[in-house]
């Protein structure tokens, strides 16, 4: 085979490893949006009827991903979380962002959002 159809096949074979690759993170990235629209939906509805389970941490649902499971949930809590300050040396494991907080923990990291008042989005996500 020539050698410059060979440059061309594995210029292409490496241009579509890198579009599925690309295409199936969005896709991940998707579905997490989707479930965090949904879940916050379902409290903002239902949090007058909600148990606040003494805080305990409800699963909502999880789905299985290439790299592992993401558990999706609420949780009531009477401490108030900060958000939207920059990460902070007292805290070497845990990030702050605009809209949430994400705290790493032993093989796991968890992110948290505040839907309203004492309510609160989560994801856990495994390394």
């Amino acid at each position: 085979m020539n050698e410059k159809v060979l440059r061309r096949i594995c210029g292409f074979a490496a241009f579509l490893a890198v579009f599925f690759l690309l295409s199936g993170c969005r896709q991940q990235e998707s579905r997490r949006e989707e479930m965090r629209d949904e879940i916050f939906a379902y409290v903002l509805k239902n949090k007058n009827e909600l148990d606040h389970n003494g805080g305990l941490y409800v699963c909502y649902d999880i789905i299985g991903e290439p790299d592992g499971w993401v558990e999706f949930g609420y949780v009531y809590s009477d401490y108030k979380r900060t958000f939207g300050i920059n990460r902070h040396k007292e805290y070497p494991n845990v990030y702050f962002y605009d809209r949430g907080i994400r705290r790493d923990l032993n093989g796991e990291w968890v992110y948290e959002e505040q839907i309203c008042s004492h309510w609160y989005y989560y994801e856990v996500h495994p390394y």
